[in-house]
């Protein structure tokens, strides 16, 4: 196991994996797996995971290079 699976050191982190493992078992658990690969995983038939926030925000606000599939052509919010 890394050290990404394992539970947290300090209170409210302890607390944050106890919701969240209580909620959602088997999604927060594979979550964490696929965040412990790195920063950006590529997963079949999902697509590519972010895992950094800093780079996550980056793609998102990179509208010449990447595409956001929410927004339509005229980058007007669809319904």
């Amino acid at each position: 196991m890394t050290a990404l699976a394992t539970v947290p050191d300090t209170g409210w982190q302890r607390w944050e994996h106890r919701v969240q493992t209580s909620a959602q078992p088997v999604a927060y658990r594979l979550l964490r797996s696929i965040a412990a690969r790195g920063p950006v995983v590529r997963v079949p038939r999902v697509g590519v995971v972010v895992s950094d926030a800093a780079l996550a925000h980056d793609v998102l606000c990179d509208t010449a290079h990447f595409t956001n599939p929410d927004v339509s052509s005229d980058n007007e919010p669809r319904e």
